[in-house]
């Protein structure tokens, strides 16, 4: 008996479907298929790209997680406003040696190319310090971005530091105390590949993604940038466990 019914309700379902492509007009009928094949088009990729995002949460250690659940724009860094339209994607959680770290994808709107969008290959990790926002990166990033970062240029000896290297900070004692002769010594192996930030209590590295997300890469500059933070910088900006601008908890008075 249930053969029966389902048979019937083919038979009627194809009688719908004849009765819709008899009156529907051609154009009409021509944009829903297409509306139709775009939006199954979009749920493949979507697919394919979560599938991709989770075997490298478990090449890496971390894990997949979605949306924007650790409030990245609420961490302060410069690279978020500096284009237009910014999303993260792919983003992968975890405890990657020794570091609490987040990786993503960041995307940003290119002007004059409405199809188009920009990529970072990001890392970001507490750095256990309370520093004032500060930016390093290539000259290129400068072109590639639309301008410079929102504060002051420091001006190092090009000689010692390098040409095309570039530091933004509007507090230009601490950016010459964390770029140290280690510090600098280490920048050429950078190339013109990376920039990273230091902002508050949190360090990010970027990489402008030409092919494929390097997020290895990303993670091993930051552990590196992390690594090389000179002693006196570390004693100074330590952060501490409580905030002198911190709000005394709140009590509840007793009966």
């Amino acid at each position: 008996m249930k053969s029966w019914f389902g048979i019937a309700g083919l038979f009627a379902a194809g009688i719908l479907v004849a009765l819709v492509l008899k009156v529907t007009p051609p154009l009409l009928l021509f944009i829903a298929l297409a509306g139709i094949a775009l939006f199954v088009i979009s749920r493949l990729r979507a697919q394919v790209r979560r599938e991709g995002t989770i075997s490298q949460a478990s090449v890496l250690g971390l894990r997949a997680v979605d949306g924007e659940p650790f409030g990245l724009r609420g961490l302060g860094f410069a690279l978020f406003e500096r284009g237009d339209e910014v999303t993260t994607l792919s983003v992968l959680s975890g405890s990657w040696r020794g570091l609490e770290a987040t990786q993503f994808t960041l995307t940003c709107a290119i002007e004059g190319k409405p199809d188009a969008r920009r990529r970072f290959t990001c890392a970001t990790a507490p750095t256990g310090l309370v520093c004032p926002p500060l930016v390093a990166e290539p000259e290129t990033f400068v072109t590639q971005m639309g301008g410079p970062a929102p504060m002051a240029r420091v001006p190092f000896d090009p000689e010692r530091f390098g040409r095309r290297f570039s530091v933004w900070c509007d507090d230009a004692a601490f950016a010459r105390a964390l770029f140290d002769e280690r510090m600098m010594a280490w920048l050429p192996e950078l190339g013109d590949d990376w920039g990273f930030e230091v902002c508050g209590s949190s360090a990010l590295v970027y990489g402008i993604q030409m092919r494929r997300p390097d997020a290895l890469s990303a993670l091993e500059i930051l552990a590196d940038l992390l690594a090389r933070v000179p002693a006196p910088v570390q004693k100074l900006f330590a952060a501490k466990a409580v905030r002198p601008d911190a709000p005394e908890p709140k009590t509840t008075a007793g009966p």
